[in-house]
């Protein structure tokens, strides 16, 4: 630990509750996030913590302890939070009694598009207007235990460092490349030109995914939850994907659909 642990003052827990709008997000370069899952992965992921909080009096496990040390070794600033500080400051309802600030986490288009431009293989999976940040947050999760290699965010997608988007992706965030907040027309059609082809998920589509002969760079594109992908990116698309329905349920959760396309797209 870089200093000894001083206990949150009232000044403090503000400046942290501030977090939770995107104005302090965006003004401050920063993001919260909490439990012990997402501080794991961004140990494993190497990112900075700039602040890090724990309940105070909170019993920990060996492996809580462990990963709590690492990250205080690590933090710029370590803070003891009474219980009822925390329950103001976290969004969960039942609190893991750890937090901490870290850097924004997501890619310029510039590095991004030079990557994947120069690989041979490349999966990618491109979000319109996926707006619920659990859905997005889960998408990303799935990306990232499929081993795809980033994922674009459209202009009307839930933030990347909200923080259900965060806590959905279960540290996905932390290792998956990520460009948000993007004119994904203008992104894609760049792709295509570099020799991407892009399949649209859909459920009027005519041609099956468990049929389709994936190619070897790729773009799956997903669109928002009721409305699907909208015209003027579906209009670019190369051609459109559908999962047959063998049942009498009315349609797929977007985060389930887009995960069997990418179970069906690896196998």
């Amino acid at each position: 630990m870089r200093g000894m642990a001083e206990r949150l003052s009232k000044a403090k827990l503000s400046y942290l509750r501030a977090f939770h709008t995107k104005k302090q997000r965006s003004e401050e370069g920063l993001f919260l996030c909490e439990g012990w899952h997402l501080l794991e992965e961004a140990l494993i992921a190497s990112r900075p913590i700039r602040m890090l909080l724990l309940e105070e009096g909170r019993d920990l496990n060996d492996e809580s302890r462990s990963v709590f040390e690492r990250a205080a070794s690590l933090a710029e600033s370590v803070f003891l939070a009474r219980s009822d500080q925390m329950d103001r400051l976290l969004e969960t309802k039942v609190s893991q009694g750890v937090a901490f600030l870290t850097d924004l986490v997501s890619t310029g288009w510039e590095s991004f598009e030079k990557r994947s431009r120069e690989s041979e293989v490349c999966r990618l999976v491109a979000l319109d207007a996926v707006a619920d940040p659990g859905n997005c947050g889960t998408i990303l999760r799935s990306a990232s235990w499929f081993g795809l290699d980033g994922a674009i965010l459209g202009e009307a997608c839930a933030e990347l460092e909200n923080g259900k988007t965060a806590r959905s992706s279960m540290g996905a965030v932390f290792s998956l490349p990520v460009v948000q907040r993007i004119a994904l027309r203008e992104k894609l059609l760049t792709l295509q030109s570099e020799g991407f082809v892009i399949v649209e998920t859909n459920v009027n589509a005519k041609d099956s995914v468990f049929e389709y002969e994936w190619p070897k760079k790729c773009v799956l594109l997903v669109g928002n939850e009721a409305r699907g992908v909208s015209p003027s990116v579906s209009d670019i698309s190369d051609t459109s994907l559908l999962i047959p329905r063998y049942g009498k349920g009315e349609s797929l959760n977007a985060a389930v659909a887009t995960a069997i396309a990418m179970a069906e797209w690896r196998r």
